[in-house]
């Protein structure tokens, strides 16, 4: 764990989830913050400038604390086809 200019604790956020399109990810985020997990999206900064989302420049990730990183892995390989 590593530690903020004042001395706090802060957990690093690690990707959970590469999503082809922000809508995708944001899809994502929702289902593991309705299980109360934390997350932050990350797009690639390059695609969003040209308007190009395909490839590498279309991926966002979704990230969440290396300490919720089980229990998110967890959620999104529950099947959710039946709910």
């Amino acid at each position: 764990m590593r530690e903020d200019n004042e001395g706090r604790s802060v957990q690093p956020w690690v990707v959970i989830y590469t999503a082809g399109s922000p809508a995708e990810a944001y899809i994502v985020a929702g289902r593991l913050q309705n299980n109360g997990i934390q997350t932050q999206i990350r797009e690639d900064t390059y695609g969003k400038i040209t308007g190009i989302s395909a490839g590498l420049h279309g991926a966002v990730e979704v990230l969440v604390s290396e300490a919720d990183f089980e229990e998110a892995e967890a959620i999104l390989s529950e099947d959710v086809s039946e709910e």
